[in-house]
């Protein structure tokens, strides 16, 4: 059976991963407002007191943190997950399912941080 030119591309999230720290929320949004798409931060699932609880019991983070990963179903979105998110081959083989992982290196530089921002603005 062929693929017709009518036919739709299953939908694709855009996966933003890295250390923390190198903008995945920052840029992250703005990405998905430039595309007009939804902007999903895992932390932000986990609850408005996320670092607490990273703070307090890492282990409980990263169930929390895993809970909220395999929550995502494919969706033409932007989503942005922890840094240590990629280090759990569950995670990882989930997120595969629901869109590519693009990984966001940026310097602290404010130089490198400008161009970023200037390539997505």
């Amino acid at each position: 059976m062929t693929q017709t030119a009518s036919a739709k591309a299953a939908p694709t999230s855009m996966i933003l991963f890295g250390f923390r720290g190198c903008g995945k929320t920052h840029f992250g949004r703005m990405l998905a407002e430039k595309l007009q798409l939804e902007f999903i931060d895992t932390d932000h699932l986990i609850g408005a007191n996320y670092k607490e609880i990273f703070a307090k019991d890492e282990k409980l983070f990263r169930q929390l943190e895993k809970e909220a990963i395999l929550s995502l179903r494919p969706a033409n979105k932007i989503i942005a997950v922890g840094g240590g998110a990629v280090l759990d081959s569950e995670n990882t083989a989930h997120l595969l399912t629901v869109g590519r992982l693009v990984y966001l290196e940026t310097s602290r530089a404010p130089s490198d941080r400008k161009a970023l921002y200037e390539k997505i603005s």
